[in-house]
C-alpha cells in the first residue's frame, strides 16, 4: 500500500484539463457540490468524496472524506490496516482503541485518530517515568505526516476538483482518505497566521528506517509534485507559509504531527527555568524534532533528478 511507485498505471492516468480562477466564495464553493438529503453534507465529484463541516460556526474548515463506494478501495484500506498492526504487534490498533474507545470500524482509525492523537500521545512522551511507555509514545508521534498545499484563492475550487480526481487515478495516493480546506469567509485569518490552505492526510504510519521513512513520503510528495510542477508559478501562494513546516516547493510543504503542538513544545522550552528539567525535556523533544521544529529528524526530499 505504501509502496513508492516510479510513475502511474496506463489505466489509472489521470490529466488536468483546466485549473481556471473561480472567485472564492461560498456560494461558488457549493456549487461544485451535491447536496445530499441530511443537512450541511455534500456528495462530491460522482460521490468520490464527502465533504461536511462542523456545526460550530467558528470552525474554518470544510472537510473532505473519501467514500469507500469500490469492494476493492474497501479491500485495499482494510488490508493497509491490518498490515500496520501486524507490523507494530498490534501496537497502532491498541493505541488507536484507547483513543477513540467506541470506534467500532477500524478502517477509519486514521482519520478519527488524528484531532486527539498529538497531545494525548506527547504529553505521555515528555512526562512519563516509565521508559518503555514513553519510547512507545515517542515512536508512535514519529508516524503521523500530513501535507499542506498553498493554492491561490481564486484556484482553490478548480483545483478541489481537480485533486480530488488525482486522489483516485494516481496508485500511490490512493491510501489518502481525507483532507480539509480552509472556507472561504476564514481564509485572511488562517493565511495571516501561517495556518495550512489546504491539509491532506497521510495515512498514519511507523517506520523507524529513516531511509525507508524517507522512501514512502517522497513516494505521496512525488505523486503531488509531478503532476502540479507546471502549475506552481502560476496557482502557489506565496504570501505565507505553514508554520513549523518543510517546505518542498511555493505549493507543497509537509508537516510532522501539529503545528499547534510544536508551538506548545517550543514555548515551553523557552519558559523552563529549571535547567536539569530543560535538558532533559529538551532530549526528548528533539529525539523526533529537528530544532527548528519543521519536520521528524532523518527526512530530506531530493527532487527526482537528484537521487
Amino acid at each position: 500500500m505504501f509502496k513508492a511507485s516510479n510513475s502511474m498505471d496506463v489505466h489509472e492516468s489521470h490529466t488536468c484539463k483546466s485549473l481556471a480562477p473561480i472567485e472564492y466564495n461560498s456560494e461558488n464553493f457549493l456549487k461544485i457540490l451535491e447536496p445530499n438529503k441530511k443537512s450541511d453534507l455534500f456528495f462530491v465529484f460522482n460521490d468520490n468524496y464527502t465533504c461536511f463541516k462542523y456545526n460550530e460556526p467558528d470552525d474554518p474548515c470544510y472537510y473532505f472524506e473519501k467514500r469507500l463506494v469500490s469492494e476493492d478501495d474497501y479491500k485495499n484500506y482494510t488490508s493497509a490496516v491490518q498490515v500496520l498492526a501486524q507490523r507494530n504487534s498490534g501496537e497502532i490498533t491498541r493505541f488507536f482503541s484507547d483513543v477513540r474507545p467506541k470506534l467500532k470500524d477500524l478502517r477509519w482509525a486514521q482519520i478519527e485518530s488524528h484531532s486527539e492523537a498529538p497531545d494525548r500521545v506527547y504529553s505521555g512522551a515528555l512526562f512519563s517515568d516509565n521508559e518503555q511507555e514513553r519510547l512507545e509514545a515517542i515512536k508512535i508521534m514519529g508516524c503521523k505526516f500530513k501535507i499542506h498545499l498553498q493554492v491561490k484563492p481564486e484556484y482553490i475550487i478548480s483545483f478541489i476538483n481537480d485533486f480530488s480526481k488525482l486522489l483516485y487515478k494516481d496508485p500511490r495516493l490512493h491510501s489518502i482518505k481525507s483532507f480539509k480546506v480552509v472556507k472561504p469567509d476564514f481564509f485572511a485569518e488562517m493565511t495571516s497566521q501561517a495556518f495550512p490552505i489546504i491539509v491532506v492526510y497521510l495515512p498514519i504510519f511507523y517506520e523507524s528506517d529513516p531511509v525507508k521513512r524517507g522512501e514512502i513520503l517522497d513516494s505521496f510528495i512525488d505523486a503531488i509534485n509531478d503532476y502540479y510542477a507546471e502549475f506552481v508559478s502560476r496557482i502557489a501562494w506565496t504570501q505565507t507559509e505553514p508554520r513549523f513546516n518543510y517546505k518542498i516547493n511555493d505549493l507543497i510543504h509537509i508537516a510532522g504531527s501539529e503545528g499547534y503542538l510544536k508551538q506548545l513544545l517550543n514555548d515551553y522550552l523557552k519558559k523552563q527555568t529549571d535547567k536539569e528539567l530543560l535538558v532533559v525535556h529538551t532530549a526528548r523533544i528533539f529525539y523526533v524534532f529537528t530544532p527548528d521544529f519543521k519536520f521528524v529528524k532523518g527526512f530530506e526530499y531530493k527532487p527526482k533528478g537528484q537521487r
